[in-house]
């Protein structure tokens, strides 16, 4: 099932998306005022220190790209790979951005079939079936499974999954 945004339903998600990625980000930096969360499930901030759950948080971690696109077997054995060695983070992409829903006017196109979000002709939609969102569902689910934390970047800067310059031409811009 997909869904689809136009006019000020788009601006308005969109909006919500800047709010929770602004919120996501300061639970995980934390209260510039200078008081954590005690008990909760996000990493806080206090001066210079992280903490999780009122203990200092260390972590070591990965910059990964692909679990959003690769097979289930692929996805666990490289989280069962990080768990077993240790790592509490894991930075993976959350997006595959491409241009139409059949993948032309994309400034990269879909990975290996899987894209989450497209323009359907007049407004941005989402992808939320079995080769698009529920993917991002399966890698939340088995790193929460191995107690690993996620950076969920929303978008990025690069041509590959899209990135700001598939918004870019959405909007019949250049980049």
């Amino acid at each position: 099932m997909e869904r689809t945004r136009s006019g000020s339903r788009f601006l308005s998600s969109l909006l919500l998306c800047a709010a929770f990625a602004a919120s996501t980000a300061t639970a995980f930096a934390g209260d510039r005022g200078g008081g954590a969360q005690k008990d909760g499930p996000f990493v806080t901030r206090i001066g210079s220190e992280l903490y999780l759950q009122g203990r200092p948080f260390r972590f070591a971690g990965s910059n990964n790209y692909y679990p959003i696109y690769k097979s289930p077997f692929m996805l666990t054995a490289l989280l069962d790979k990080a768990s077993a060695s240790n790592f509490a983070v894991m930075r993976v992409w959350s997006t595959v951005i491409i241009g139409n829903q059949d993948g032309s006017n994309s400034v990269d196109g879909p990975k290996e079939g899987v894209y989450t979000h497209y323009w359907n002709g007049t407004a941005p939609a989402f992808n939320d079936g079995p080769n698009g969102l529920e993917r991002l569902d399966f890698v939340v689910a088995e790193a929460g499974k191995r107690n690993l934390k996620l950076i969920l970047p929303l978008v990025n800067n690069w041509n590959e999954f899209g990135g700001m310059n598939q918004y870019v031409r959405w909007r019949g811009g250049q980049y």
